[in-house]
């Protein structure tokens, strides 16, 4: 290599670590002054109120605002927040995290809002289609629709209860922890649940066409306690009351009704009546 040559390459390099040192002392510089100013935030909610409203593309005001330095970056915790024009949507309490370093990727939301201790219900009518309530709404309206500008949606906390008389299901997942990530009609789904806080949990993903009601799903659990979840492994007049392993699952749906399932499960000890 000609010695001109390798010399500006040697500049371009001392230079380029030069100026990416100085981003991240200017980053740092910018993250400890927004963290020591963030208090005064809690002293000016309508301009958080008015910032939050242009995400959203809607009204949004709260009753009172706490905030808090994390990690992640800053986050806000409102009471009383209302959503709309009339504020239709009443979510109650909620926290909206402002992903500084992560929002800044592609592909990934600045704000996440996460809401805690919802009761949920998981409900099947007498013709296979599948239903999701108690997220907060206005109306008949989706509640989705009402969130998703604000980002990524995080459920923490909630319980699900799971309701399909006509199969014979009727039982409550004390807890379930979900985040949603809603794009055009479609929505990305990632779940952790829990029907006993002492086991293992069930680990899920699910996306599919809100329009359509249709998309595909997939669960895991390993290790599987096969007991615990009794209740719902009811099946074609059968029932699992034990055993153990690794259990996968998929699904798919039409029409927001499942289509078809296909099981790939290694156990052992399994017991049916």
């Amino acid at each position: 290599m000609p010695t001109p040559l390798r010399r500006r390459l040697r500049l371009f390099r001392r230079y380029a670590i030069t100026a990416s040192a100085l981003a991240l002392v200017a980053l740092a510089l910018l993250v400890g002054a927004a963290s020591q100013a963030l208090p005064l935030a809690e002293e000016h909610p309508q301009q958080i109120a008015q910032w939050l409203s242009q995400r959203a593309g809607q009204p949004i005001a709260f009753e009172r605002l706490q905030t808090e330095w994390t990690r992640r970056g800053p986050l806000l915790r409102l009471d009383g927040l209302r959503i709309g024009p009339h504020g239709e949507v009443r979510v109650g309490q909620a926290e909206v995290l402002l992903a500084m370093y992560a929002g800044l990727l592609p592909g990934h939301s600045l704000t996440e809002i996460r809401l805690r201790g919802l009761a949920l219900t998981l409900q099947r009518s007498d013709d296979g289609v599948w239903s999701v309530r108690g997220m907060p709404s206005g109306g008949n309206s989706d509640p989705l629709d009402a969130l998703r500008r604000l980002g990524e949606i995080q459920l923490a906390e909630a319980r699900l209860h799971v309701a399909a008389p006509s199969i014979g299901l009727d039982t409550t997942l004390p807890r379930i922890d979900l985040r949603l990530r809603v794009s055009g009609s479609t929505v990305k789904v990632g779940s952790r649940s829990w029907i006993d806080l002492k086991r293992a949990p069930l680990t899920a993903v699910l996306e599919f066409d809100r329009d359509s009601g249709d998309g595909s799903a997939y669960a895991q659990a390993d290790p599987a306690d096969l007991s615990a979840w009794a209740s719902l492994l009811q099946f074609g007049g059968m029932r699992v009351d034990g055993g153990g392993g690794r259990v996968q699952a998929w699904a798919q749906l039409r029409s927001r009704r499942i289509a078809a399932v296909s099981v790939d499960a290694d156990l052992q000890r399994l017991r049916m009546t």
